[in-house]
């Protein structure tokens, strides 16, 4: 599929705005009027109502264990966490974007770190 996606010129993907404008032509007498001129939609994930259930106690601890306190007010962060899992307040957006921080910061730079000071010492006292 990637293929032959990958022969069709630019100009017959993207015209006049509408994106897949060959994929829709070629469905076009196919699906229903309603789905064929409707709109793009996102890919929804129900983070709201994960960060609720059963997200909560990962976030929770994600955040606890975070070395991000010179970046962000874990404290507060938590207190959101609180809020939204009573359903007091939507943080969804805001406790997701800060989680998905605090996983980058632990990946490249946490990590990083305590793999850049493994390799600088000597053999003899890494073992």
């Amino acid at each position: 599929m990637f293929e032959v996606a990958s022969m069709i010129p630019q100009s017959m993907k993207l015209t006049a705005g509408t994106t897949k404008f060959v994929l829709r032509e070629a469905a076009k007498d196919i699906l229903p009027e309603a789905v064929f001129n409707r709109k793009k939609l996102g890919f929804p994930v129900p983070i709201r109502h994960w960060l609720q259930n059963e997200m909560y106690e990962w976030v929770q601890s994600t955040v606890q264990r975070s070395d991000t306190d010179m970046f962000i007010n874990k404290s507060y962060v938590l207190s959101l966490l609180d809020e939204h899992a009573k359903g007091m307040a939507d943080h969804s957006r805001k406790l997701w974007a800060v989680v998905t921080f605090m996983i980058w910061h632990r990946v490249f730079e946490e990590e990083r770190t305590s793999r850049e000071a493994l390799v600088s010492r000597p053999v003899h006292a890494v073992l």
